[in-house]
This record gives C-alpha cells, sequence and structure tokens, in this order.
C-alpha cells in the first residue's frame, strides 16, 4: 500500500501540518476514497523536536475522519485497529511514527459526503487510550482531503460507436434501392396549393406585444474556480432598493436549490445539493426568479461560498446586465 506520510506539530490537541523541519504546510494532506493506504504521522512537539516513540505507548487508539462535530452520526472513515507505533530515522533526526492502516476507504457515509464534488475537507482525531480508561489520554485534531474517484468497482462500460463512413457494400445497397426517374409525388393534402395566401397568418402590421410574457429573464451566471477546490454554493439577493432592503429574491443554494439549474456539459441538471465541485466549474447555472415582475429594474448582487469562506459580492443592475 501506499504510505502518505504528514509531519504534525503536537504541542496541543490542534495539531498543525508541517515539514520535517517545522515549517507551516501550505496544502492539506490528501487521501483516495477507494484507495488503500497507510496513514503515517510523524510527530514534533512544539519546539520542533521529535516526540519519543515511548512516550506514545497506549494501548488502544480511535482513528476517524467526520464532516461534522455530531457524535451520534458515523464519521465518513474509523479505524479502531491495526494502529502501530514505531521510530523512523530521517537524516540525524528519530521521529515517532503512528501507522494507521486505511483498508476500507469506500465507504457509503464517504460516497455521501463527496457526492460528484472532486474533493471534501474532512476533520481527522486520533485518541490513544491507556490500560483501563475509557476516556483518551492523548488526542490530536487535523484536517484531511478526500479526492473522489471516476472509475470504481460497479462503474459502466462505455458504447464504442462506428466510425460514421459507409462501406462500399452499404453504398452498393442505396444506389440499388434508389427511385426510379420516372415518378410523382402525390402529396394531395400536405402542400398548399399551387395558387395561395397567406392571409391569417401573419399579425397585423400596427399591433403591440403586450402580455405576451408577464415572466421576468432568468439569471445566467458563470461557476467560478476554487483554489481548495470546493465544491461552491451561490447566494443571490435581487431588491429594488440600492442598500438591497426588503428583497424581492433571496437565494442560497447551500440551504435550498429551488429554481436553481446547473448545465453539466451535456444538459440542465437540478443545482447539487452537495453544491458545484470541480467538474463544474466554468459552466452556468441558470437561476428563474419567482417574485421579480418582468421589465422591472432591480439591483443584484451574488457571491460564492465554497463551505468556509464567501467571495465578495457582486453587483449589477437587472435585468441588464452581463455575465
Amino acid at each position: 500500500m501506499q504510505n502518505i506520510i504528514i509531519y504534525l506539530r503536537a504541542g496541543d490537541v490542534a495539531a498543525t501540518v508541517v515539514d520535517e523541519y517545522n515549517q507551516t504546510a501550505k496544502t492539506t494532506p490528501s487521501i483516495t476514497r477507494g484507495m488503500r493506504a497507510n496513514l503515517c504521522l510523524r510527530l514534533i512537539d512544539a519546539e520542533g523536536n521529535p516526540i519519543p516513540a515511548q512516550n506514545l505507548d497506549y494501548v488502544g487508539w480511535d482513528f476517524v475522519l467526520a464532516n461534522d462535530w455530531n457524535t451520534s452520526t458515523d464519521p465518513q472513515i474509523r479505524v479502531q485497529t491495526g494502529i502501530t507505533v514505531s521510530s523512523v530515522t530521517v537524516g540525524d533526526k528519530t521521529f515517532s511514527q503512528i501507522t494507521i492502516p486505511l483498508t476500507e476507504t469506500n465507504t457509503t457515509q464517504l460516497v455521501e459526503a463527496l457526492g460528484s464534488s472532486a474533493s471534501v475537507k474532512l476533520g481527522a482525531e486520533l485518541a490513544g487510550f491507556e490500560s483501563g480508561e475509557s476516556d483518551p489520554g492523548f488526542l490530536i485534531q487535523f484536517d484531511v482531503n478526500v479526492r473522489n474517484r471516476r472509475g470504481t468497482a460497479g462503474t459502466g462500460t462505455p458504447e464504442p460507436v462506428g466510425d460514421g463512413t459507409y462501406s462500399a457494400v452499404q453504398i452498393d445497397v442505396l444506389l440499388d434501392t434508389k427511385a426510379d426517374a420516372d415518378h410523382t409525388h402525390d402529396y394531395s393534402g400536405n402542400f398548399a396549393a399551387i395558387d395561395h395566401n397567406h392571409d391569417g397568418v401573419y399579425a397585423p402590421l400596427e399591433h403591440t406585444h403586450e402580455d405576451l410574457s408577464s415572466a421576468p429573464l432568468p439569471v445566467m451566471l458563470k461557476i467560478p474556480t476554487d483554489s481548495d477546490d470546493d465544491a461552491l454554493h451561490l447566494q443571490l439577493e435581487l431588491s429594488e432598493n440600492p442598500d438591497f432592503s426588503d428583497p424581492v429574491e433571496s437565494i442560497n443554494t447551500s440551504v435550498a436549490q429551488t429554481n436553481v439549474e446547473l448545465f453539466d456539459g451535456a444538459e440542465w441538471i437540478a443545482f447539487p445539493s452537495a453544491g458545484a465541485g470541480t467538474p463544474y466549474y466554468g459552466f452556468r447555472v441558470g437561476i428563474t426568479l419567482s417574485n421579480a415582475a418582468a421589465g422591472q429594474k432591480y439591483y443584484l448582487r451574488y457571491r460564492w461560498y465554497d463551505g468556509t469562506d464567501y467571495t465578495d459580492w457582486t453587483s449589477v443592475i437587472y435585468p441588464a446586465f452581463s455575465l
């Protein structure tokens, strides 16, 4: 199995991901759904000194990855057996290494958390227990990214298509079955007579288009990219007032996805409840307004949310805007 090595500054419960020189890491460590791997944690103290293996002499361990703090719900991944502690020498330093075997990373709970997103950030927690104790004597917490898979067991097999050209035999059959030169096309009742007019087909020269449409134009927005590959949600407000007081429309897809659709490159689908992940970056979102009046001028603003941070508001005049 692949060994995923993570250095952690474990000066307190909230551990910090660092490198072997105690420099804070700029990226979150990642694992992949459905791939077996060993998570190898190498611990150092607040001053950057390796924590000796004898300081981690616990009789039991419990490791979880979860997307919430609710202990009544099942975590996405849990390991309680096979966790070992050893010593590893790197250069002139000897680190304690806690090895956690991740042999079941394709759980139902993880699949639901990922949905169609490229990845999801989960909270990791490792607890160590002394003999006869039910509460841990050691506890660290840190974040781990879990990347999704494009193909796993049960994924269908693509259907091949032909090259779109006719063979010589097919061409001969088409020529043999062509129509005779001497024939007629009796389309009685299907076409108009030679002498005819279009009276009643077109509108009078003087006319109006009143009451043809009472529905406001839909709002079309482009899904941005996120530096952490997080799934994105949209927040949108529409108001007659420049300060956006008393909005006539208020949409937040992290709460509800009603009247919000997404183009996935082939068709329009309902906006995913888990958010628009990396497969949808650059595609369009369409919002059908239910309370706005057609032809009315409104002030519109929107922003995106990655589960942690919001972008700045972008504001335009509706319906006279281009995005």
